[in-house]
């Protein structure tokens, strides 16, 4: 582990076509060296990173339009990045945001997208078989909800709390305010 004075970041330069990951030490104010996730990209999109419970950490990079997502996990703390399953649950032009799970394997991982296809739907990837477990929240939100922003909050009873913020000024969900979602896990 980094005994919780790392923060992780990545995203994607646009001029080499890269997605890229560091972190910054808090303990010893340093970013590490830039390591390449993914590279030669031609659509870029965007980046969502995550640390499970057991230090592994996650990236899905999702691109704007039907191009090539790619979803990554490195074990060494960033430096190196090996493919995973992507989630065929909707296109791959999804915003997934990733968020450590709170299954009894501390690998797992949750994320949270609008499909594309009107529903709003948390992801489960169980680590141990590469698969995603995709429930439905909300149906009928509308094909346009992949831009909307989310955020996953989870505890310690292995329930999760999830809340979605419509954004109006951008017309994505003017018929949808911001809502709040409960969903007890009782595995």
């Amino acid at each position: 582990g980094d005994a919780g004075t790392k923060i992780h970041f990545s995203y994607v330069n646009q001029t080499t076509g890269n997605v890229r990951y560091r972190n910054l030490d808090t303990s010893t104010d340093t970013l590490s060296a830039v390591v390449t996730a993914v590279a030669g990209l031609t659509v870029f999109g965007g980046v969502s990173l995550t640390k499970s419970r057991n230090a592994s950490l996650y990236l899905y990079h999702f691109p704007p339009s039907n191009g090539n997502s790619h979803f990554m996990r490195s074990v060494d703390g960033g430096a190196t990045w090996g493919d995973l399953t992507k989630n065929t649950n909707g296109s791959p032009a999804h915003t997934y945001k990733l968020s450590p799970g709170m299954e009894a394997d501390q690998s797992d991982i949750y994320a949270v997208t609008a499909d594309g296809v009107g529903n709003f739907t948390l992801c489960w990837y169980d680590s141990s078989l590469n698969t995603w477990t995709n429930t439905t929240i909300e149906a009928g939100v509308t094909a346009n909800a992949s831009g909307a922003l989310f955020e996953i909050v989870t505890n310690g009873t292995i329930s999760i709390t999830v809340y979605m913020k419509g954004t109006n000024c951008c017309s994505l969900w003017p018929d949808k305010p911001s809502r709040a979602y409960k969903i007890a896990k009782t595995s």
